[in-house]
């Protein structure tokens, strides 16, 4: 796979359901090749931190599912595809 330009931004995160349901860390993939990941250092954080990583890298390479007003069908296939990307290299891991 070919990434060019990826662009990271790290935030921290206060947001309780983040903390304690999420393991502390969240992310969001705004456009194509941009990645926005929120941090709060809890609870075996850096294991969850893979995990997001990876997810929303997949949706940083599927641009075709990006648009306004696209249907709940596509938003559920573009969550699925992220996950199976993230399952094949996380093996063992919670979603």
């Amino acid at each position: 796979m070919k990434i060019r330009n990826l662009r990271i931004f790290v935030f921290p995160t206060f947001n309780e359901f983040t903390i304690k349901k999420l393991g502390g860390i969240t992310g969001y993939t705004p456009w194509h090749n941009t990645i926005f990941i929120h941090i709060y250092p809890y609870k075996k954080w850096q294991q969850t931190l893979k995990g997001v990583f990876l997810h929303e890298l997949a949706h940083t390479q599927t641009k075709q599912f990006y648009g306004e007003n696209k249907p709940i069908y596509k938003q559920l296939i573009h969550e699925g595809m992220a996950e199976v990307f993230r399952e094949n290299f996380l093996k063992n891991s919670d979603a």
